[in-house]
């Protein structure tokens, strides 16, 4: 076992120090082999250091040994890290084929791809060793450099995203062929990369490499995916990442990005009709994937207009008898780029379009449109939603709180304070928060979280950047259906230190003056005392739970 043998390696350590000497050949050799049988890639670690500390460097066949050993538990990373700081501590022997060719593996798994590119720069300098670099040496490159890409969850460097394409453009300068593998490989690093121009670009050779390997005489594999029509998914999700990433005001740049992804779209779907099925990958089910991908890169880059334009195309597509009819997830892109930009209207047109088209509906499709109406504050439409989505699929959490929302009112745009209507019944819209509140509870399937309370709250007494009401005698009958919300806090075992986490302190500011009116035999004035908002006879806040303390 791992732990038998690195206590056996220690021993032979002790021994070796105390009389003086160095590890043999045969010793190494015969503990690292059994590292690699059982995985104990921190042990073969030891091993090397130990013998190094011992003034016996590793052999290339050590070191091969070794990174064999990380290789087989997947450790690219930390062989990566343990190779590069022997070589800076100079300790790494002159490698051999095989002990490139494992760096050269770690690297790519690592995703270092300047390593790797370095190390083969390295192996064509040794020809006269007899280390030879092929093909599938430079293949591992550009996998590393896809790997990079996919990791960077921060987003790369304009170098970093074009060095896939530098890796195949120095393959070829080299009399490397590319295969339809390497130039998928490419594009997804463009993906991730977030770079659709590049992954356009890198798209006509694809295509060639594609048309070459189908060909030649033994073609694509049967487990190969279609690459071209995964290519063109590859540069929609780059459109789709490069709009959420767009900053507020580039305007032409998001104006680029949904006119690429409608173009592009268009340009798929149209080199798809006609196409002899081989069942590689179903016409239908790319392009089904094809509009919803389309659709969501113009919802992200806050262009609903170009969303619906793909579904309009879409459906000419299918009045005509080219193409199957889009499926729900494309309209319930569309419904979000609507519901993204606050075109409530458009967005429940949109809706209605579900019905009209024969297009079945799902619990996507109603959260979006209750966040539609939350916006607008529709809350008796809200609710009449909920109705309607519970003959479809349970609503859950989230759709109950999207729903209560809607009862703090009507939403204000970007950089605007809220405006209440001089006709607006702050009393109404809180018993229907209430309401809707009871609903969630008695509902076995989704129980309400601090967010859905906290929500609740707002609803009776005004989020906090909310102007002061105009009729205060209103609010304050309204403040006091916040106090039964939080009853029902209270009731589902809620402590006063969670009350203080999941409501700000606006809010909190707002329930302590309201609660400084109640009367002491007030139902309501108990919970007040309880959560810390109203004084007890005493003086002092009072809790009935010895952990409120511990809470502060």
């Amino acid at each position: 076992s791992p732990a038998s043998l690195d206590v056996a390696w220690r021993d032979l350590v002790k021994a070796l120090r105390a009389a003086g000497t160095k590890p043999t050949d045969g010793d190494v050799e015969q503990a690292l082999r059994a590292c690699q049988r059982d995985a104990a890639c921190d042990v073969a670690s030891a091993i090397l250091q130990d013998s190094e500390s011992l003034g016996r460097n590793g052999t290339a066949a050590d070191w091969n040994a070794a990174l064999r050993t990380f290789a087989t538990a997947k450790r690219h990373h930390d062989a990566d890290a343990l190779a590069s700081a022997a070589r800076r501590r100079g300790s790494m022997p002159k490698p051999d084929g095989a002990l490139y060719r494992q760096q050269l593996k770690h690297a790519t798994g690592a995703g270092v791809w300047r390593r790797a590119v370095a190390l083969l720069e390295e192996m064509e300098k040794r020809a006269d060793d007899g280390i030879t670099v092929s093909d599938k040496d430079w293949q591992l490159a550009v996998f590393a450099a896809e790997r990079y890409a996919a990791s960077e969850s921060r987003g790369v460097s304009a170098y970093d995203a074009e060095a896939p394409g530098m890796i195949t453009d120095r393959m070829r300068a080299l009399g490397y062929g590319v295969t339809p593998k390497v130039w998928a490989a490419v594009v997804n690093a463009n993906r991730c990369s977030a770079r659709p121009d590049l992954a356009l670009k890198h798209l006509a050779p694809l295509k060639i490499a594609v048309e070459t390997a189908r060909a030649s005489p033994t073609g694509l594999q049967p487990w190969e995916p279609d690459y071209v029509r995964e290519g063109y998914v590859a540069i929609l999700d780059a459109a789709k990442r490069a709009g959420r990433n767009a900053g507020g005001g580039n305007n032409a740049r998001k104006d680029s990005l949904a006119a690429l992804a409608v173009a592009v779209c268009e340009r798929a779907a149209d080199e798809a009709e006609g196409v002899v099925e081989d069942g590689r990958y179903p016409t239908s089910k790319f392009l089904d994937r094809l509009y919803a991908t389309a659709a969501a890169a113009c919802a992200r880059a806050l262009r609903p207009d170009g969303a619906n334009k793909v579904l309009e195309g879409a459906k000419k597509r299918a009045a005509r008898g080219a193409a199957p009819w889009p499926n729900t997830d494309v309209y319930n892109a569309v419904l979000d780029a609507y519901a993204a930009v606050g075109r409530s209207s458009d967005a429940l047109r949109t809706f209605d379009e579900f019905a009209a088209d024969g297009v079945p509906v799902d619990e996507v499709t109603y959260n979006i449109c209750l966040r539609v109406l939350a916006k607008d504050g529709a809350y008796a439409r809200s609710a009449a939603l909920l109705d309607e989505m519970a003959a479809v699929a349970p609503p859950d959490v989230v759709s109950y709180t999207t729903a209560i929302r809607a009862c703090c009112g009507a939403e204000p745009g970007r950089g605007r304070r809220p405006r209440r209507r001089e006709k607006d019944d702050p009393v109404r819209r809180a018993t229907f928060a209430l309401e809707l509140l009871d609903r969630c509870l008695r509902d076995a399937k989704s129980k309400p979280n601090e967010v859905t309370y906290g929500t609740a709250i707002r609803a009776c007494v005004g989020r906090p950047n909310d102007p002061p009401p105009m009729d205060r005698r209103a609010a304050h009958a309204a403040a006091l259906v916040g106090f039964d919300v939080l009853a029902r806090m209270k009731r589902a075992g809620f402590k006063p230190y969670e009350f203080d986490r999941a409501i700000d302190a606006q809010t909190r500011k707002r329930l302590r003056g309201y609660a400084a009116d109640l009367d002491d035999f007030d139902r309501r004035a108990g919970t007040a005392e309880y959560f810390g908002l109203r004084a007890g006879p005493g003086g002092l806040a009072v809790a009935d739970d010895a952990s409120w303390e511990r809470g502060f």
